[in-house]
C-alpha cells in the first residue's frame, strides 16, 4: 500500500523519538489511510486519489497535490485555506499509534512492555492525549470537507451520497431541505 505521509511528516507536527522503528508506526499510517481517510473522501475519490496522487504525468496530479499538501483558494470573494490531508493523516495515525504501540503481540499473547528507564503513561493522560490528536484531526477534517465541497468540479468523485465523512460524522455544511443559498455540485451549501 502506498503511504501518503512519512515519519518525517509526523515529526513536522509532533516530536517523536528517533529510535522508533518505522515498522512500529507504518501499520498505523496504513490503518488511518484505509479507515479514516477512505471514510473522509469516500470510496471513489479515495481510490482515484491513491492511484494518481504521486504520478506527475497524470492530469489530476496538480489537483491531488493540492488536496494532499493544501492550498489557498477562492470561494466567492473570500480567500480560504485548505490545510491539506497531511496534517489530518498525521493526527489520525498518531492517535492510533499512541493507543496501540505499548501493546506487543508475542507467541504467548498480548503484553505491555516497560523498562527500568520509563514508566507507562496513566490511562487518563493517554486518553486525553489521544482525544487531543483526534480533535485536531477533526478540526482539519472540517476544512478538508469545505475545500472538497466548494471545489466540486475539480473533485467530482467526492460525493455526499457515497458515505464520505459528511454522512458519518455529523458535520453539516448542507441545507437538508435545499432552502438556503446556492447549489454546488448537486449539494446545497450552508454558511461556513
Amino acid at each position: 500500500m502506498k503511504l501518503i505521509i512519512t515519519i518525517e511528516n509526523i515529526k513536522e507536527f509532533r516530536p517523536i523519538a528517533e529510535s522508533i522503528p518505522p515498522a512500529r508506526i507504518i501499520p498505523y499510517i496504513q490503518e488511518a489511510q484505509q479507515l479514516d481517510l477512505k471514510r473522509l473522501l469516500g470510496d471513489p475519490l479515495y481510490l482515484d486519489f491513491m492511484n494518481r496522487f504521486d504520478n506527475s504525468a497524470d492530469g489530476k496530479y496538480t489537483a491531488y497535490q493540492q488536496l494532499l499538501n493544501g492550498v489557498d483558494y477562492t470561494y466567492g470573494t473570500l480567500t480560504l485555506n485548505h490545510p491539506g490531508l497531511i496534517g489530518y493523516m498525521v493526527y489520525m495515525s498518531l492517535a492510533r499509534f499512541m493507543v496501540n504501540n505499548p501493546i506487543n503481540i508475542t507467541k504467548y499473547g498480548a503484553v505491555q512492555k516497560t523498562t527500568d528507564h520509563s514508566d507507562p503513561v496513566d490511562p487518563k493522560t493517554m486518553a486525553a492525549a489521544v482525544a487531543e490528536l483526534r480533535s485536531n484531526a477533526l478540526a482539519l477534517q472540517v476544512d478538508i470537507i469545505k475545500f472538497l465541497t466548494t471545489n466540486g468540479t475539480t473533485y467530482p468523485l467526492y460525493n455526499y451520497q457515497d458515505g464520505s465523512a459528511l454522512g458519518e460524522t455529523g458535520v453539516k455544511f448542507f441545507d437538508p431541505d435545499n432552502s438556503q443559498q446556492s447549489r454546488s455540485n448537486g449539494r446545497t451549501l450552508i454558511s461556513f
